[in-house]
């Protein structure tokens, strides 16, 4: 019998359970959704005081089918309990997925719950009182029907943060939460999480800094809390951190009152030596661990006991172990081998800074050949009670590299002894004075090096440090300076309390003797060089007794140990600024005492017998009774100063007074010269300000004021007597306000300008001089031996005053060079007498000789210019026993001349020539009749002179073209006369 089947039935009775199923779980789904809502919401009402904010909740059967999802966003709960609210825990989304058909809420079996954008914050405020998740006291803990008992198969968490605060205890700390695998039960008594968790430590704070910034970590939970005994155990826990394992054993009790929790808990393992200790150790050793490499592992054992809480600490003791280690310096390619340390850090008994210790019982390292052991204990961390002591033997291109010496190379040397430092460093919170004092004896043995600022090496250093109390004694240390012997002692009061950058006064005694001293081994500025720290006020007072270069005396200052405050401002300024160094400026006064036997200004060129007092207070330094022997043998007395800025030595000032029995002017301009590469530079940069500063102050801005007196004075050909000069300098120009001296008979007062920038190997010269009763005939000596073409001194008699102005440009050598000079001169001769001239004789060849041979002159002025080795006079009128008569035209030393002259042939012919002398002589001659002239034309080619007449038309031509010329040479070269130009 075959059993008919109507499909069509059957498809119709499928989809009708299928459309009451989706109607079910329909109906189901806002049955969960609502039921959910409220019972979340109800249960958390009964467990907490937290303000629950508004959050949404949705429902899906089908997400994750055959389980139903669960999903929360914008959870968030706020601890009013304090004066501000505290958002104590937030999620961005939480999905809870459980097994179908499960309506029991009490004992949910939960698949897998998924948290994103968790962030959990616990805050306890100044006085202690906390902000965080917490919980009411549960009404009948053993009665299992209040119990609310769950399984989570799966805990995933990502993208998540754990905050906590206490600005009670000054510690902070912030997790990052990248990923969990987790599994979590709630039974009858326990709370069970097992799994693992990735994620970053941000970071850890305490006592204002930061460490394990950005550290990332793994770890495996295993842990159970007793919900009875309010108790949780870490069974098998573990953490990766820094790639090694520490482990995580021990358990944490709550109180049966108050806040807190017994803690019994222990961490143990191996970690990375050098990232440990670049957590733990001060800012200032960072800059040394950063140099080294290591791949050793030091053992922890941490263990914390006690109470913990808000306002309390629990008994912290970590004990840790270095065995045979290695530290690899790059820098200079050395290895530390056989490091070991012994050390606990304890909080002590109350469990309080005041109670803690940190104790390293045994650090021994093998550098080399050289070694190292030390010890160091540190008690109440408010206000450090400390020991450190140690011995051994390192070299010092070694030393360099774990310790900022203020070297710019070490290439040998072996620093060996013993140290001990004990003390109380200051309370920072109750400004205590600390108490510091030690002992101790290093020696130096043949050291190589470069001291910061300097271009030479100093070799074979040998001497000892002492320490002895507060003060430091430096015993015979000495050695060669670019090959020349040096000496230096010294002793320095309160040293240690410097280093520790406390108040008080550094006092500095020190002597020093060297064989020779140059400029030119220093580099740049040595006071720019300098990266001193902030210093209390203190007075050093050096002496210096042989051959000493005073700007070495800054290289002596001790380095201080730089604060972290300093060096955070230093390092935010870029570099631009050094507020450390300025502090130091503003706080400094210091008394230095130089004797100098010999300091080298060239390789030619020395100071000799060089003394003077250098008074520091704050930027200002001044240097007075100073006195010396110049390179060219000058007495001399003189004080000075400048202002110490970051940048170096700025607005230098030096007055000197120098005497010379006798003054060899030439090489006086080359020394003066010379002084312009002793100005200290600095190798920053300047700004468009400074720049312009520097350019509106130059003309004015003088670093030399020179007074300098000579019984005798020479200079080439010239010899004169009682010389004054006085004169204003910098790098730029020497600008002289007065040079006057005896000579020729007479007197030389001048003034002018020289450019020291030397370009084109030249230098530039303006000058102005009036004379005064010079006589001729000693005058044209002195141009014969220049050998001048020119009258010779045989030929001329009487005086001359004359004003002068010219422009030269003098060489390395300062010769004076007619070739490079252009003059310009208003000169009044007084009783002049010709005798023999050549050219008057050939232009009056027509008379005796005996008439022209031998003429006087009664006082004549003229104008005159000197260019190109030739002389152009516009007009020269005179009156001699002969005529009177005029003279113009040009006149080429060594070459032709080209002369206009006008004379009146009646007086030369028929004149009672005795007579007219007698005149002259009495100064009562007349002025003859210049209406009845003749015009002669007087040239010179090759020696050999020639006259002719010609007419007043073309001699008035030829006066008017000459004028022209001679104003347009004084336009040209600016020669300022303080006359008024030919008209």
């Amino acid at each position: 019998m075959r059993l008919k089947v109507n499909y069509k039935k059957v498809l119709l009775i499928l989809l009708l359970i299928a459309v009451l199923g989706s109607i079910t779980f329909e109906i189901l789904s806002r049955v969960y959704q609502n039921k959910a809502t409220q019972y979340f919401r109800a249960q958390f009402n009964q467990k907490s005081d937290l303000v629950l904010q508004s959050f949404t909740t949705t429902f899906s059967i089908w997400k994750h089918f055959p389980r139903m999802t669960f999903t929360f966003e914008n959870v968030a709960l706020l601890d009013t309990s304090n004066t501000t609210p505290i958002k104590v825990l937030a999620v961005k989304r939480a999905e809870v997925i459980i097994h179908l058909l499960q309506f029991n809420l009490r004992n949910i079996r939960i698949a897998r719950v998924n948290l994103d954008g968790l962030i959990f914050h616990q805050r306890i405020d100044k006085n202690g009182n906390k902000s965080s998740l917490h919980f009411k006291q549960v009404i009948n803990p053993d009665t299992t029907a209040k119990k609310f008992l769950f399984r989570i198969n799966k805990l995933a968490i990502t993208n998540s943060q754990f905050i906590s605060e206490n600005l009670y205890k000054k510690t902070a700390m912030s997790l990052q939460i990248n990923q969990t695998e987790l599994g979590v039960k709630r039974t009858e008594q326990d709370l069970e999480i097992n799994g693992n968790v990735l994620g970053k430590i941000n970071y850890f704070t305490s006592n204002r800094r930061r460490l394990f910034q950005n550290q990332t970590f793994q770890a495996d939970a295993g842990y159970v809390f007793n919900l009875q005994k309010k108790q949780g155990v870490f069974k098998q826990a573990k953490a990766v951190f820094n790639g090694a394992v520490l482990q995580i054993k021990g358990s944490h009790t709550r109180l049966p009152t108050g806040e807190g929790a017994q803690l019994n808990i222990s961490i143990t393992g191996y970690q990375p030596v050098l990232q440990i200790f670049r957590q733990i150790m001060p800012p200032t050793a960072q800059p040394a661990l950063a140099k080294m490499k290591s791949n050793s592992q030091v053992y922890l054992v941490c263990r914390f006991n006690g109470v913990s809480g808000p306002r309390m600490r629990p008994r912290s003791i970590i004990n840790f172990r270095l065995v045979n280690g290695q530290i690899y310096l790059p820098d200079n390619k050395s290895l530390l081998t056989g490091v070991s340390l012994v050390g606990m850090l304890d909080n002590g008994p109350k469990h309080l800074p005041e109670t803690s210790q940190l104790n390293i019982t045994d650090i021994k390292a093998k550098l080399g050949s050289g070694f190292i052991q030390m010890q160091l204990s540190l008690k109440d961390f408010t206000q450090p009670a400390f020991t450190f002591q140690g011995n051994g033997q390192i070299d010092l291109p070694t030393l360099t590299q774990l310790l900022p010496l203020p070297l710019t190379k070490a290439n040998q040397g072996v620093i060996s002894g013993n140290l001990k430092i004990s003390g109380v460093l200051p309370d920072s919170l109750r400004s205590s004075t600390p108490t510091l004092s030690g002992q101790g004896d290093i020696q130096l043995q043949k050291a190589n090096f470069q001291p910061s600022g300097f271009a030479v090496m100093w070799r074979n250093v040998n001497g000892k440090f002492k320490f002895s109390d507060k003060d430091l004694r430096l015993q015979n240390l000495g050695g060669l300076i670019d090959g020349h012997p040096f000496k230096l002692n010294a002793s320095i009061q309160n040293y240690l309390p410097y280093l520790f950058d406390q108040p008080g006064q550094l006092k500095a005694k020190v002597d020093f003797e060297a064989e020779k001293l140059h400029p030119n081994w220093l580099q740049g500025n040595l006071y720019a060089k300098l990266s001193s720290s902030p210093a209390s006020e203190f007075t050093k007072e050096v002496s210096f007794t042989a051959n000493a270069n005073p700007y070495v005396l800054a290289s002596f200052r001790p380095e201080k140990k730089r604060t972290q405050k300093n060096v955070q401002k230093s390092v935010s300024s870029g570099g631009q600024t050094n507020p450390v160094l300025l502090s130091l400026l503003k706080a400094a006064s210091s008394q230095i005492n130089v004797r100098v036997g010999t300091f080298n200004l060239s390789e030619k060129e020395a100071f000799r017998q060089l003394r003077f007092q250098v008074n520091q207070l704050g930027r200002k330094v001044t240097l007075t009774n100073m006195h010396f022997i110049s390179p060219d043998g000058g007495k001399a007395s003189a004080s000075g100063g400048f202002k110490l800025t970051q940048e170096g030595i700025q607005m230098p000032y030096l007055k000197a007074n120098l005497h010379y029995d006798f003054l060899n002017l030439q090489t006086f301009m080359q020394h003066i010269a010379n002084l312009k590469d002793l100005v200290p530079k600095s190798d920053r940069p300047l700004t468009k300000t400074q720049r312009r500063r520097r350019a509106a102050l130059r003309e004015n801005s003088f670093w030399l004021q020179l007074n300098a007196s000579a019984r005798r004075v020479e200079y080439e050909y010239l010899k004169g007597s009682n010389l004054v000069l006085r004169a204003n300098i910098n790098k730029d120009q020497a600008k002289l306000t007065q040079l006057s001296l005896q000579a020729f008979n007479g007197q030389i007062n001048s003034h002018g300008n020289m450019l020291l920038r030397n370009p084109n190997g030249m230098y530039p010269m303006r000058i102005q001089a009036k004379i005064s009763n010079i006589d001729l005939q000693q005058f044209f000596a002195v141009a014969n031996q220049m050998k001048l073409d020119v009258l010779s001194s045989e030929n001329v008699r009487g005086q001359v005053e004359c004003n002068v102005s010219f422009v030269t440009h003098l060489d390395n050598t300062f010769s004076p060079s007619i070739d490079r000079t252009v003059a310009y001169a208003n000169a009044t001769f007084k009783g002049m007498e010709l005798i023999e001239v050549a050219p008057i004789q050939n232009a009056l060849r027509f008379m005796r000789k005996e008439r022209t041979e031998h003429l006087y002159f009664d006082d004549v002025t003229t104008k005159f210019i000197m260019e190109n080795n030739q002389f152009i006079t516009p007009r020269l009128s005179m009156n001699s026993n002969l005529t009177d008569f005029e003279l113009s035209g040009r006149y080429v030393m060594g070459g032709g001349a080209n002369l206009n002259m006008d004379i009146n042939v009646l007086n030369v012919l028929f004149g009672n020539n005795k007579k007219r002398i007698e005149k002259i002589q009495n100064d009562s001659l007349e002025l003859g009749n210049s209406l009845i002239m003749q015009h002669l034309l007087l040239t010179r080619e090759q020696d050999k002179y020639k006259v002719k007449l010609t007419n007043r038309k073309d001699r008035a031509a030829n006066n008017k073209a000459l004028v022209e010329e001679f104003n347009n040479i004084l336009q040209q070269h600016r020669l300022d006369t303080l006359f008024t130009l030919n008209k």
